[in-house]
C-alpha cells in the first residue's frame, strides 16, 4: 500500500472518530438539557392547564440552550436529526 493510499484510510478512521465523538457529545448535551422537561413530564406539569403552552416554551428554550453550547459547532447541529434524538431521549 503507498503512502497516498494509507494517509486516506488513516484519514477516514479519524473522520469517522470525529463524527462519533460530537454525535456523543450532541446527545449529552440533548440529554442533560432535557433532565427538567423529564422531571416536569413525571410531576404532571405538562398535565394540568396550559401544560402544553408550557411544554413548548420549554422546548423553544431547551434548543436555544443547545444552539448556545460551545463546540457542538454548526456541522452537528445540521447532521444530526436534533428533534428526534430528543424525542428519543424524553421518550
Amino acid at each position: 500500500m503507498c503512502l497516498q493510499e494509507r494517509l486516506h484510510n488513516e484519514l477516514g478512521m479519524l473522520l469517522k472518530e470525529n463524527e462519533a465523538a460530537s454525535q456523543r457529545k450532541c446527545r449529552e448535551a440533548l440529554e442533560k438539557l432535557a433532565d427538567d422537561i423529564k422531571t416536569k413530564e413525571n410531576s404532571g406539569t405538562y398535565t394540568r392547564d396550559g401544560g402544553l403552552h408550557d411544554y413548548k416554551n420549554d422546548l423553544k428554550t431547551l434548543q436555544r440552550r443547545y444552539r448556545n453550547i460551545e463546540g457542538l459547532g454548526v456541522k452537528v447541529i445540521s447532521a444530526f436529526n436534533v428533534p428526534l434524538l430528543l424525542l428519543q431521549i424524553l421518550a
